[in-house]
């Protein structure tokens, strides 16, 4: 069996209203297709994870692997928060001595997500396991829906401008119901007299990231 077939099977809906029921179940029906085509990888058990990264030790299971790699997934739109949880989850399969192949791939409502194996992943996670430490210790300039708006137009070198992209998710847009990220209520606490939290520093952190996250998309 795949990693998800038994989980579509057995999953039960809350009771809704027979027009907006139907559109609801349309929906899963074509996402569990989705699911159904792009996970056909067997399921394995989960791999254990202990390793030690600078001056870190890593200790865990590596849980939904295929014979594939990592596969995750989940009804909804692809957001940053999982992207966040794609990134680390990859990396840390990157990083371990786990059989199974140094890849990934997460499928949203809106997108599928393929990412391929990840050059000097050490120094990468690394990197991001510093940028943790430092954020237990003080205020940094990462704010994921900000900083996956810069980095995703960056990466996409269109003609849109990142530094734009991102202050209409930190601000927030007449066209947009999202709430401002600026809003949230640690960010108005520690930043909310910062005349630029979206600076150097952001950009750096936003590319530290997510930037390097978005390079390692296949296809």
């Amino acid at each position: 069996p795949t990693l998800f077939s038994s989980r579509i099977r057995n999953t039960r809906f809350p009771p809704l209203s027979r027009g907006l029921g139907d559109v609801y179940k349309r929906q899963v029906e074509s996402f569990a297709k989705t699911l159904a085509g792009t996970l056909t990888a067997a399921a394995v058990e989960p791999d254990l994870l202990h390793v030690q990264i600078g001056g870190f030790q890593l200790v865990g299971a590596l849980e939904k692997l295929t014979e594939a790699g990592y596969a995750g997934y989940r009804f909804d739109a692809m957001r940053p928060r999982d992207w966040v949880k794609l990134w680390i989850r990859h990396l840390a399969l990157c990083v371990s001595d786990s059989k199974v192949p140094k890849e990934s791939i997460w499928v949203a409502s809106d997108d599928i997500i393929a990412l391929g194996t990840t050059e000097h992943a050490v120094e990468v996670f690394e990197g991001l396991l510093n940028l943790y430490w430092r954020g237990l210790h003080e205020p940094i300039h990462f704010f994921p829906k900000s900083a996956f708006e810069f980095a995703h137009t960056t990466h996409r070198k269109g003609r849109a401008d990142p530094v734009k992209a991102a202050l209409r998710m930190w601000e927030g847009s007449e066209f947009s119901k999202a709430r401002p990220e600026k809003d949230d209520f640690y960010n108005a606490l520690l930043f909310g007299n910062d005349d630029n939290p979206l600076d150097s520093e952001f950009e750096a952190l936003a590319f530290q990231f997510f930037g390097v996250a978005l390079e390692q998309m296949k296809g």
